[in-house]
């Protein structure tokens, strides 16, 4: 394998011995992980082969259409490191909008997460938008650390906003395979969360935060809520049942909320907050 990998590279890198795209592609399958890594890094250096790699990128596919999960990881580290050609990202993005199989779905979303790519493309934004109301709940653990990996300068796109926040408005189900209790709530609040700072919260967003604050929640789980509602656009409704459940709230979530109470200020909600703050169990233990 080290043979095979010092012999691409030194072909590559010969001047004059041309080497071309049919020499390399049958590397990319190698059993040999460095091997596949060091020929995807080779096709990564010559975008005048995009055209000529794309039949041998949807071949492979094809080949691990019914390979289990840990054998399809490889095959999207390498999708992962093409993912600069547009063809390429293309490809990634077809296979959560056209009939790709459940395992196809997984490399797409893996690649997504791997590729680390300065600005993400508008195509896999677009296709994750639109995937999301049908995704199952493994999909969509799988969507949010795509989401997480992506830079965000500019904010969260709105579509993809858009389809986040409709997925945590869901009252009983989320996901394709219709997922509820502890499991959707964990996935609705991630939801609220990946959609960005300063979101405008319905009463149903709202409620199953202040229910995620509760004392006998999970600690991430009351970070996360805490974080949220400290940074959401809330109501002056909301504002003030949020004053209402700060005494219950613990030191470690207390920091996180207080934002929420700057936005509006008045000397009657300074008021009301400083006793809260008082009786707060989180305050105490600050």
């Amino acid at each position: 394998a080290k043979r095979a990998r010092a012999l691409v590279v030194a072909l590559d890198q010969g001047p004059g011995l041309g080497l071309t795209a049919d020499v390399v592609f049958p590397f990319l399958q190698s059993p040999d992980p460095a091997v596949r890594t060091t020929a995807a890094w080779i096709v990564g250096q010559h975008p005048e082969w995009s055209a000529e790699v794309m039949p041998a990128l949807t071949a492979l596919l094809k080949e691990n259409s019914t390979a289990d999960e840990e054998r399809l990881w490889p095959t999207a580290a390498l999708f992962a490191q093409l993912s600069p050609a547009s063809e390429v990202q293309q490809l990634i993005a077809q296979q959560l909008t056209g009939d790709a199989t459940a395992l196809h779905r997984k490399v797409a979303l893996k690649t997504m997460s791997q590729a680390g790519l300065p600005e993400t493309p508008a195509a896999w934004v677009d296709a994750l938008a639109g995937y999301i109301p049908q995704a199952d709940s493994s999909e969509l653990r799988m969507i949010f650390e795509a989401i997480r990996s992506w830079p965000m300068g500019k904010g969260v796109p709105e579509q993809l906003k858009a389809a986040l926040l409709k997925l945590a408005n869901e009252s009983e189900l989320v996901g394709g395979d219709g997922v509820d209790g502890e499991a959707g709530t964990e996935l609705r609040i991630q939801a609220i969360g990946l959609a960005g700072p300063a979101i405008p919260l319905s009463m149903q967003m709202f409620d199953l935060l202040i229910e995620a604050l509760g004392s006998d929640q999970l600690f991430e789980r009351r970070s996360t809520a805490a974080q949220i509602l400290g940074t959401a656009s809330l109501t002056d409704d909301q504002r003030m049942r949020l004053l209402a459940a700060v005494p219950g709230v613990g030191p470690m979530e207390l920091p996180k909320l207080l934002p929420a109470f700057e936005t509006a200020p008045s000397e009657e909600l300074g008021l009301d907050l400083v006793k809260a703050l008082k009786d707060s169990v989180g305050f105490r233990g600050l």
